[in-house]
């Protein structure tokens, strides 16, 4: 009849190992259980096992069960090592997994006929110490200690009036060991409980037995798969049927046996005991030798508790261990939606925040608003009164009143430029550079006008005293011919400059061209630096050939050479310096070369990548405001569509090199 059985196991069982041949690279682990599949304590140890090698297409887990709870003798143990020799004749396991106390007798007992070896990893073997493996080598694992005693002092707790204790189990392997276990674990109770033992009795006896329990007894539910009949009990059914003819509270040691009934204790956890067996073996795989893996002896236990147990014998949650898991539990309108809640509180602490922000951007926009205004007015103020003493000082012209009118034009012109480019461009610190930049040809014309009119005054007293000569008259006409050229000159470029910083604010606008020659332009602009450069030792040649024109941008030209020169005189040297500035204008086929040099004092190497940044300057004491470079980079590289590029030497001087395209030459 054993040898029937046999031949239908292969039979049902050859097939599994007949499917197609595994590439060599695949590595093998057997998963080896003691009990059968369906007993929830086994079921969850495999999926423990299986979750740590899920999604590992290289690893081969094959999974068998002894089933010992049904069948459990030497000569069924010879048949499955014979049943395994044949089925697993072809494969070489690179790990043996083994979950219970019978597996592990198994493997130890026909390891040199089957897994000759074959480090082996073990879980779920009660209250292990090392003599279980001792000779063995290869052997590593998970020890499975129930906390019986936590258990038990919990029971005691939550009913007071309990005396006495009917512990439930069976006398199979496992029920004797975990009886063991909870009799050493209960030793300090003895003096003040009766623990009494159902441990050869019938399913029909156990049954009557907790039925007529009174409030000082419960019950301890330990182990119960086979009663004295010899018939078989899932642990669900067991459980089940004891809880339910129980009339006093029933606990357990194992989490499997939570929800059939129990009202829970301190409990083993089967997936943990899978799941760092299976982590275990992974490390073998990887190379480490099992005899270096130290066992895991602390077993993972946890206070686990039924909600409808405690309902049914009058036990308040709030009662239970602190952290204690509570299963069944009817959900609170917050369980039931936190994630809800908790999305939401979320939401409203993001709006106030933003809010808040929002709120503070607003506060600082209006300060930033109320400041603004009060650059503009007083831009304002300053522009009307500047206007005001060149409406003076064009009124005292009279000998051109033609050209005082274009002149209050212009500066009315520019005044609205100004004012406009402040609106525009956000930026108080753009008030002080537009002040600036048009200082100089202002203060220029200004300079000039008065002296014209010191000049005039003389010439008017010596005509009304009858003292003028004709050398005077012709010497007077020639400094007010040249006078108004140069006012004229430094108005238009006042002009050009404030259409220049539309450039700073980002405000591209369309300027006219027109054909010019280049030479004679650069010699005007020099010319109206003139009062500048007479206020220092600084020489400026020009080289450049007499006859060539372009159709270009005459102002924004004015306006590059005017801050080259600029920056040179207020960077470049100190007052008092000798020094020359160089302007070289070279035509080539396809562009324009412009190279402006100085001999001063050079720029640091550090600087040179920031000289066109806005704002930066090393001279802000001395009247710079970071302004001149950047509007001339912009001129280069947008209106002309050029690069510009510096070489500099500290101590010896600066060149900028301009290259402008030249479809605007002729």
């Amino acid at each position: 009849m054993k040898k029937t059985i046999l031949i239908i196991l292969i039979c049902a069982l050859l097939p599994l190992s007949m499917g197609e041949a595994k590439p060599a690279s695949y590595e093998s682990v057997l998963l080896l259980n003691s009990y059968n599949k369906g007993y929830q304590w086994t079921d969850n140890e495999v999926r423990g096992v299986e979750s740590v090698f899920k999604g590992m297409e290289n690893i081969t887990l094959h999974i068998e069960y002894m089933d010992t709870k049904r069948i459990k003798s030497a000569e069924y143990y010879r048949q499955l090592s014979e049943l395994f020799a044949y089925k697993y004749s072809g494969v070489r396991f690179k790990v043996v997994i083994v979950t219970d106390d019978d597996a592990l007798d198994f493997v130890k007992e026909y390891r040199e006929t089957l897994f000759k070896d074959i480090p082996v990893v073990f879980c779920g073997i009660n209250d292990f110490t090392p003599e279980r493996i001792e000779g063995f080598r290869g052997f590593t694992g998970v020890n499975e200690g129930a906390d019986y005693e936590a258990t038990v002092e919990t029971a005691l707790k939550l009913n007071p009036r309990v005396k006495k204790f009917i512990v439930i189990s069976d006398l199979m392997t496992a029920g004797i060991l975990e009886r063991k276990s909870f009799d050493d674990a209960t030793t300090r109770f003895r003096n003040t409980v009766n623990f009494t033992y159902l441990d050869n009795s019938t399913m029909q006896e156990a049954r009557q037995t907790v039925s007529r329990l009174t409030n000082d007894s419960a019950v301890f539910y330990l182990s119960y798969f086979k009663d004295r009949n010899g018939e078989d009990y899932t642990a669900a059914a067991a459980v089940t049927q004891i809880t339910k003819a129980s009339a006093v509270p029933v606990y357990g040691g194992v989490d499997y046996m939570l929800g059939y009934g129990i009202v829970g204790g301190m409990l083993k956890n089967s997936f943990y005991q899978g799941e760092t067996a299976g982590k275990l073996a992974l490390r073998i795989l990887k190379g480490e030798k099992p005899d270096d893996i130290p066992v895991v002896m602390r077993s993972p236990n946890t206070f686990m508790f039924d909600y409808n147990a405690l309902e049914r014998f009058g036990i308040k949650v709030s009662s239970l261990p602190e952290g204690a898991v509570v299963i069944n539990q009817p959900e609170t309108f917050y369980y039931k939606y936190k994630r809800v809640i908790w999305a939401a509180s979320a939401l409203i602490v993001g709006l106030v925040i933003f809010i808040v922000i929002l709120l503070f951007n607003i506060r600082k926009r209006i300060r930033a608003e109320r400041e603004l205004l009060t650059y503009q007015n007083h831009l304002e103020e300053l522009v009307g009164a500047r206007t005001e003493e060149l409406n003076v000082t064009n009124r005292q012209l009279e000998q051109d009143i033609e050209k005082r009118k274009q002149v209050e034009q212009m500066l009315r012109h520019s005044q609205n430029q100004l004012v406009e480019a402040e609106k525009m461009a956000a930026l108080g610190g753009l008030v002080a550079g537009v002040a600036h930049e048009i200082n100089t040809p202002i203060g220029i014309a200004v300079t000039t006008a008065s002296h014209l009119q010191d000049v005039t005054q003389k010439l008017s007293e010596a005509i009304n005293n009858k003292t003028a000569k004709k050398d005077e008259l012709f010497h007077y006409f020639t400094h007010a011919t040249k006078s108004s050229e140069l006012i004229l000159t430094n108005l238009e470029r006042t002009s050009e400059l404030v259409k220049s910083f539309k450039l700073v604010a980002a405000d591209q606008t369309s300027h006219e061209m027109r054909l010019f020659n280049v030479k004679e332009y650069i010699e005007k602009v020099i010319t109206s630096l003139s009062p500048k450069l007479k206020q220092t030792a600084v020489e400026i040649r020009l080289e450049c050939p007499a006859d060539f024109e372009i159709n270009s941008y005459p102002g924004e030209l004015a306006q590059i050479i005017t801050n080259f020169v600029i920056n040179s005189l207020m960077h470049a040297f100190n007052p008092g310096d000798k020094g020359i500035i160089t302007i070289e204008v070279i035509r080539n086929a396809d562009s324009i070369l412009l190279r402006y040099s100085d001999n001063g004092k050079g720029i640091p190497e550090d600087n040179i990548g920031k000289i066109f940044n806005p704002f930066f300057t090393t001279n802000r004491a001395g009247g710079g405001t970071g302004l001149g470079l950047h509007i001339l980079y912009n001129l280069i590289t947008q209106t002309f569509k050029g690069t510009i590029t510096c070489e500099s030497t500290v101590g010896e001087g600066t060149t900028f090199i301009v290259t402008i395209p030249a479809p605007t030459c002729i």
